[in-house]
């Protein structure tokens, strides 16, 4: 009843798809899905910041149109990926389990222009779709952004990590003492913003922190 309802999409092009895909497949139809572009797991963590695809191709228009063009929809199958790679992933399954899932929040100025937060989209869906054992106690507002920073895009490895020093706080130290957390962000480049806040859950008293994103842009 609800797949006639609300049949599954290509979530790179919107096309209707023949079937919903399964728990593990790309819900991509067959004209974008050689377009996706997989990280090889053994290359997925580099500087201790985790990424599962390259921002490219469809899976990076569907991140574009989330966030810049308010299509939520988007937002399950996406997350659906990000479960997938917890599951297949060596490093984020030996570092597991996880006490919290926590997203690199946005501004408050800047979500409320946009009139919602993607990564907490992104981590709301993960939760439900957890992929083995207990998921963690979702905290979407544990991690908050005292800074309003400069846009990362047009910054090298350099400027984006001094762009981001002191962006970060936590909200609710007591909350996060001596638990592991998982942090979620929807694109990384050079790992700068999932270690600013990284840093400051570690700061905070947290035990351990992870930084995790769907997509990675290549050099």
């Amino acid at each position: 009843m609800l797949t006639a309802l609300y049949p599954a999409t290509c979530v790179g092009c919107g096309l209707l798809l023949r079937a919903a895909p399964e728990a593990r497949a790309l819900p991509l139809c067959t004209a974008c899905l050689p377009e996706a572009v997989p990280l090889a797991p053994e290359a997925r963590t580099v500087a201790g910041c985790t990424a599962l695809f390259a921002y490219e191709g469809p899976l990076a228009a569907a991140i574009t149109r989330l966030k810049f063009g308010g299509d939520a929809a988007v937002a399950g199958p996406l997350a659906r990926l990000l479960a997938d790679g917890i599951a297949t992933t060596p490093s984020l399954a030996e570092a597991g389990p996880w006490d919290l899932l926590v997203p690199i929040p946005l501004h408050p100025l800047r979500a409320l222009a946009r009139g919602f937060d993607q990564v907490v989209l992104l981590t709301t869906w993960l939760r439900r779709t957890w992929p083995v054992g207990l998921p963690p106690e979702h905290r979407p507002r544990l991690l908050r952004r005292v800074r309003r920073t400069t846009p990362q895009t047009a910054l090298d490895g350099q400027e984006r990590r001094r762009n981001l020093r002191g962006a970060f706080a936590a909200r609710a130290p007591e909350a996060l003492r001596d638990r592991r957390i998982l942090l979620v962000d929807d694109v990384t480049t050079t790992g700068a913003t999932l270690e600013a806040g990284r840093a400051a859950l570690l700061e905070a008293g947290a035990a351990a922190v992870v930084g995790l994103a769907l997509l990675r842009a290549l050099p």
